[in-house]
């Protein structure tokens, strides 16, 4: 076990080198290093979790770092940074015992450095075990950026629009590990015959509270290697996520646009809510995204889904006004989903939102065009960012005098107050143990 949990963190290393100096995605990255490895399931998750861990906590690790070194940080070889901070994850969030952590980065500098930087190595990570946690700044922004692992301009973004003491609580919340929560598959299954299932084979699994598919599981794995997942009896899907479709509402029988796809997990619900009767055509401008909505409906037995591969800006307008209903799902900053998207925090910068701002404009356009008189149009992200959220509904309805804003309530029996912004959805990973999300449905004057 001791040289598998060695190969493990050289996995880990691996992994993290990968996301920080080469731009690749946290989670392809990973899943490609643990197909390639023969690791057994124990090192399997220790990988993972130094990975995301480390990648959740990096500002506060790289903090921590620099009380105890005498020259910055990113002055050091690339591979000794990455290895100190896997480091000072295990000591300072894990709380592995400071003779294994250290001894264990000495053996990776001596390995990927040299007698020199494993020395600089075991000096710094001792202190850091000896020290704990220390945050010394007395700017309460800078502070909270440090204690939450949260960019410090997105701190002050979100404290401008929600104010400090909501924002701190959105800051933890967003630095936490989300749940495993899956959809059902009503197509093939109800979700309290799957829940039986699961728990026949020691699976526990607790029903969502606001979405009316959704299961929590504990104890599960990987959520993509059981049985079940393999059948299509569910899909791995964030408890909000699966709130969008059912505000859109969509019957059996209608024409339905979804107009950004990928991955698949709004569309094979749709189908779902439709009681597979009816069309959805499903735009997708990635080519690898639309091949995941073609598996994801295959595995799911979906059978009512067109998948055009392309722009739906302009693909979509090809159509004319003929869709009953349509999803803009739209490309977005992403800040609602920080717990799952570990690396996405460090690649954000606020002078994105411009350019998605005008995507997104783009894509309400092309929604609009396709969508027949009294029809029904649903705008989303997984964002926490007014400009990108209610600023631009307000934009469309203005621009837009033959549409109204409708209320989200269609297609639930309830939603709590607290999902509710006057007429749109909005969850909150502080207040419903969800990702962020934001919704707005509208409807086309006849």
């Amino acid at each position: 076990m001791k040289e598998h949990s060695k190969e493990a963190r050289q996995v880990a290393l691996g992994v993290l080198n990968r996301v920080v100096y080469r731009g690749a995605y946290a989670d392809v990255a990973l899943s490609n290093a643990l197909a390639r490895s023969e690791l057994p399931a124990a090192d399997r998750s220790l990988v993972t979790e130094l990975v995301y861990g480390s990648l959740r906590r990096l500002n506060t690790i790289d903090y921590q770092l620099e009380l105890f070194l005498k020259r910055p940080l990113l002055h050091l070889p690339p591979v000794i940074r990455n290895i100190l901070r896997l480091g000072a994850y295990q000591l300072l969030f894990m709380h592995v015992p400071p003779h294994a952590a250290v001894d264990e980065s000495v053996k990776l500098a001596k390995i990927y450095g040299h007698k020199g930087t494993a020395s600089l190595v075991n000096a710094v990570l001792r202190k850091v075990a000896d020290s704990g946690c220390l945050i010394l700044e007395a700017d309460p922004v800078k502070r909270l950026a440090l204690e939450s692992s949260v960019p410090e301009w997105l701190v002050r973004l979100w404290s401008d629009y929600l104010g400090f003491e909501e924002t701190r609580r959105l800051c933890l919340a967003s630095s936490e590990r989300p749940p495993v929560t899956i959809r059902t598959n009503t197509l093939k299954t109800t979700r309290a015959q799957l829940k039986a299932d699961m728990g026949n084979d020691g699976i526990l699994a607790f029903e969502c509270e606001l979405a009316p598919e959704g299961l929590v599981l504990e104890g599960a794995g990987d959520p993509a290697g059981t049985r079940w997942f393999r059948e299509g009896l569910y899909y791995v899907q964030d408890e909000a996520a699966m709130l969008v479709s059912r505000v859109l509402c969509p019957e059996g029988g209608e024409t339905v646009f979804d107009l950004c796809a990928g991955p698949g997990g709004k569309t094979t619900h749709l189908a779902a809510l439709m009681g597979g009767l009816g069309r959805i055509v499903a735009f997708e401008l990635h080519r690898e995204r639309a091949r995941m909505v073609e598996e994801a409906c295959r595995r799911m037995g979906v059978g009512i889904v067109e998948i055009v591969d392309g722009d739906a800006r302009r693909e979509a307008t090809a159509f004319g006004p003929v869709a009953d209903k349509v999803l803009l799902d739209v490309p977005c900053s992403g800040m609602g989903v920080l717990r799952r998207r570990v690396d996405l925090k460090w690649r954000m910068s606020s002078d994105r939102f411009e350019g998605l701002v005008d995507v997104q404009r783009e894509l309400m356009l092309a929604g609009a065009a396709c969508l027949r008189p009294h029809g029904v149009m649903v705008y989303s992200t997984c964002t926490i960012n007014p400009m990108e959220n209610e600023g631009q509904v307000d934009w469309f309805l203005k621009n837009h005098p033959d549409f109204e804003l409708d209320d989200v309530r269609h297609g639930f029996e309830a939603l709590p107050e607290s999902a509710l912004s006057g007429k749109f959805l909005r969850l909150m990973p502080h207040i419903h143990g969800t990702d962020g999300f934001f919704a707005a449905r509208m409807i086309k004057r006849g």
